[in-house]
């Protein structure tokens, strides 16, 4: 009697050794592929936490399929499936469904061009553009972000992106500086592209000064020797003596000019005062 209640304790214990085991696996990012270590996963019968190497080993789950939630920080909750064998060893395998944005920078300028130089940034996550002009950032959390975007003769400028899990691709805007701005435009004029110089100019004073007086006005001064783009400075307020008009937040650039006019040679240091509309930056003339 004693050894077939024995038999019968035995054998349930077995039993129930057979029908719950160990859920093994590693969390792996589906962006990158590699290893997420730090993940919780959460079951019924506890938590535990994958090794750097994305590994994890839950106990004690019921054979076959059992849901448990994972948590990876910086990312929201989610639902993964476990599965556990009696027979053999499963390695399961949760996928962290973060998102990879792709893409490249367009300059708003009079005349863009591609944007070498820039450094991009979402969340902690950064990378730099390459020469062709794009970049590309892996493990991003899904969801609304913010790309942040700078670069040298460039703004820090912000793009707000909805993105999904895995592939994304997207084109962010990033605006100049009013130095770099005049940089360039001084470069139109020393080169003559007085139609493209003039777009520089502030709609309040096109308004009352065409192209042809402003290409005539240009031809007067000589031939430019060389343009030296100085500090800038922001003034609150500023009232143009030549449009009548009082505009706010106005960037002053220091240019240093050496112009040449029959064979000789001169200097002409000056403040510009340049004005943002729409995130781009027009002079507006001071008399």
């Amino acid at each position: 009697m004693v050894a077939a209640v024995l038999l019968i304790v035995t054998a349930g214990a077995a039993a129930l050794r057979l029908s719950r085991g160990d859920a093994r696996g590693t969390v792996v990012s589906l962006t990158r592929g590699t290893p997420i270590p730090g993940a919780s996963i959460q079951s019924p019968s506890g938590s535990v936490v994958s090794d750097r190497f994305g590994r994890f080993a839950v106990p004690g789950l019921p054979v076959g399929s059992n849901a448990v939630t994972v948590a990876v920080p910086g990312f929201e909750p989610f639902t993964a499936t476990l599965t556990v064998s009696s027979v053999n060893t499963i390695r399961n395998r949760i996928i962290l469904r973060d998102a990879t944005l792709k893409g490249a920078l367009a300059e708003v300028a009079a005349e863009p061009q591609t944007v070498t130089s820039a450094t991009v940034q979402v969340g902690p996550a950064t990378a730099t553009v390459g020469p062709d002009g794009e970049f590309e950032i892996k493990g991003l959390r899904p969801g609304l972000v913010v790309v942040r975007a700078s670069g040298p003769g460039h703004e820090l400028t912000e793009t707000t992106l909805t993105l999904s899990p895995g592939g994304n691709e997207a084109t962010a805007a990033i605006w100049l500086t009013p130095a770099e701005t005049y940089r360039r435009y001084s470069e139109t004029l020393a080169f003559g592209h007085w139609a493209i110089a003039y777009s520089y100019l502030h709609p309040d004073a096109r308004r009352t000064l065409s192209l042809s007086a402003f290409t005539k006005l240009g031809q007067q001064g000589g031939t430019t020797i060389s343009v030296t783009i100085g500090k800038t400075r922001m003034v609150a307020h500023w009232r143009s003596p030549y449009t009548k008009r009082r505009y706010d937040n106005v960037a002053l650039v220091d240019r240093t000019l050496i112009y040449q006019v029959l064979g000789t040679r001169y200097t002409d240091n000056y403040s510009q005062h340049w004005v943002n509309l729409g995130g781009l930056w027009f002079f507006v003339l001071s008399g």
